[in-house]
């Protein structure tokens, strides 16, 4: 781990993932730049889990000779992963957070990278990277030449055609209010992400892969794997922002086109490979 410590805070939902959740961890330990504070908010595990993640914890901080500054915060009852996050987030006093979930891991220079963006560019409020479940390609890029990193504006109008971020690509200021709609399982970032650009928050793309996956984002077994759901979860996010006058009729009607496009493009892709 280096020895650069930073103005970020990690915050980590975590329901019953020993399985993946030492793999996360520990790519937030490699990383060249420390984060400050991680946050995990543990949304009413099993007990038997709770005793894997304290062991866990316990393992990576003696592994990163106690560099690691740890918080396990308790939920007594599961409301979800936006839930979780907004928890740590209202605990975080760093400048900027990011997310990890536990099932992903990050690339070893993610926050160094991202953290320098945003603090080059101070106008920013959010700023997102690619992510991959391509696993021939996370090995090239560990070698791969950042001095010239490309970044794009990503307005609302984008964003109402396409998700570009994936959460645990996200690097954002502490201080945005809008939080993620508690109790929502599915979609729950895209929604964040959509209610912030359409305030007039500023949003970037860093043309850089810097999230590992390790599932495809859909067709898979997990919160995003069930495309029916998914679907309806996409409907609810624009119904939400149709009642809570973030967008007018004129946008949800051709938001209502613009997914039954997608939900046939899924179905297509996703039956057939």
């Amino acid at each position: 781990m280096g020895n650069i410590t930073t103005a970020v805070t990690v915050i980590i939902p975590y329901y019953n993932s020993s399985k993946t959740f030492k793999r996360a961890l520990y790519s937030i330990c490699n990383q060249t730049y420390r984060p400050k504070f991680i946050k995990i908010v543990n949304d009413a595990s099993t007990k038997a889990e709770v005793k894997k993640l304290i062991n866990i914890c316990k393992q990576v901080k003696k592994y990163c000779n106690n560099r690691l500054k740890l918080d396990i915060i308790h939920v007594q009852k599961n409301s979800g992963p936006g839930s979780a996050r907004n928890i740590g987030w209202n605990l975080a006093k760093t400048k900027y957070i990011a997310f990890l979930d536990s099932d992903d891991s990050w690339h070893a220079r993610k926050i160094e990278l991202q953290l320098k963006f945003m603090q080059k560019n101070k106008n920013i409020d959010i700023c997102g990277h690619r992510s991959t479940a391509n696993f021939s390609s996370t090995s090239g890029n560990w070698s791969k030449n950042f001095n010239h990193i490309k970044y794009t504006k990503i307005p609302w109008y984008f964003l109402i055609f396409h998700n570009f971020f994936t959460t645990p690509t996200v690097m954002m200021k502490t201080k945005i209010k809008i939080r993620f709609l508690d109790h929502k399982y599915y979609t729950e970032d895209y929604l964040l992400w959509l209610m912030c650009s359409l305030r007039n928050l500023k949003i970037y793309q860093l043309n850089i892969t810097l999230t590992y996956l390790h599932k495809p984002s859909l067709g898979y077994s997990g919160l995003s794997g069930n495309i029916e759901r998914m679907t309806t979860g996409e409907r609810e996010t624009f119904k939400y922002l149709l009642d809570n006058k973030y967008i007018n009729y004129y946008i949800y009607f051709i938001w209502r086109i613009v997914i039954f496009v997608k939900v046939m493009r899924r179905y297509l892709f996703y039956r057939n490979s």
